[in-house]
């Protein structure tokens, strides 16, 4: 806790332990601890053709395209630590 009159206190920051996750890291390092023999990699680019929308976002249909999924109590164990469970997934 930042005492009362201290630079911390005054302008309103986070903790010094309040740091961002590394989550491209972990999932590299989980990648290998799984056994895969090359870490994951994002795609990336140097150049990507962004486009201006042709009408206002209002009037847009925007979609979402992820690979998560709902969690489904039916399925089976899908928590932190549990084995693949391809039949949540799909």
């Amino acid at each position: 806790m930042p005492l009362p009159h201290s630079p911390d206190a005054v302008a309103n920051f986070s903790p010094e332990d309040d740091v961002p996750v590394r989550y491209m890291q972990r999932t590299r390092d989980w990648y290998l601890a799984l056994g895969y023999d090359n870490p994951y990699l994002w795609a990336h680019y140097l150049d990507v053709p962004f486009q201006p929308l042709a009408k206002p976002l209002a009037q847009t249909t925007v979609a979402l395209i992820t690979t998560a999924a709902p969690y489904q109590p039916d399925k089976g164990k899908q928590g932190p630590g549990s084995a693949y469970n391809a039949a949540a997934k799909f």
